[in-house]
């Protein structure tokens, strides 16, 4: 039960801006315009920081939620197991960004180069960092949506190309409940496939490369309509409570 961010007296619906207090309408209103504010672009640069990590929760849930943007300040649990304490989310989310900021280096920062890494180096480390933020879980909601739109921006730092509609939704969900349970132990292989792949498939392909030269094929290779890839591919994250 939840005394801090939900409503009296059930404590089973999120306080929110629009003032929903039905988890079902809440989920679909939250999703519509979530959704929205993940399709635009942000305002603030790039940066491998929390402080710019809290800035795309902000981004994303403004229109929801007093709190976006910051940190929660209760236990979080799944199932029996707890995420990080609050108490030490600012500390841990500080040594997650130090110990991962090559991953975004445009320059010799360590003894790896982010501009060398290959796709496939590039998502074995950037898993592992979306396990450690994934094991902090440092917003009270939307840790999954905020993960997948930093790791968009973090590719295009590290020179891999991502698209938040080729980011499998479903197996993200999996590969996060599989590292959080395995503790890190392992090598976060659904993490990894779902990293790898989205790359993959936010290649150009050569029609792409042909429409950049002849415009007139747009039409074609859709078929003639605008389509809008990333609408059905917006996963919640593991369940409200717990994520």
């Amino acid at each position: 039960m939840d005394r801090t961010y939900c409503y009296a007296p059930e404590h089973t619906v999120l306080k929110n801006k629009l003032d929903i207090k039905n988890n079902d309408d809440l989920l679909r209103t939250e999703t519509l315009l979530t959704r929205q504010r993940m399709r635009q672009p942000l305002d603030a640069a790039f940066e491998m920081t929390p402080q710019n990590y809290r800035a795309i929760h902000r981004h994303i849930f403004q229109d929801v939620y007093e709190w976006a943007g910051e940190y929660r300040t209760t236990e979080l649990y799944k199932g029996a197991s707890a995420f990080e304490y609050p108490q030490v989310i600012d500390g841990r989310m500080d040594e997650i960004f130090e110990a991962h900021a090559h991953l975004a280096a445009g320059d010799h920062v360590s003894d790896q180069v982010s501009d060398h890494l290959s796709a496939q180096e590039f998502s074995h480390q950037a898993a592992q960092l979306m396990h450690h933020l994934n094991d902090v879980h440092p917003f009270r909601e939307g840790n999954g949506r905020t993960q997948r739109v930093f790791l968009e921006r973090l590719g295009a730092q590290a020179g891999h190309h991502i698209e938040q509609a080729n980011i499998d939704a479903k197996l993200w969900v999996e590969g996060a409940m599989q590292s959080f349970v395995q503790g890190g132990k392992k090598d976060n292989p659904l993490l990894v496939e779902c990293i790898s792949t989205a790359i993959e498939l936010s290649r150009p392909s050569e029609m792409d490369a042909r429409m950049d030269h002849d415009p007139t094929l747009v039409g074609d290779a859709h078929g003639g309509a605008d389509l809008d890839h990333g609408i059905d591919n917006d996963g919640q994250d593991d369940g409200r409570g717990g994520r």
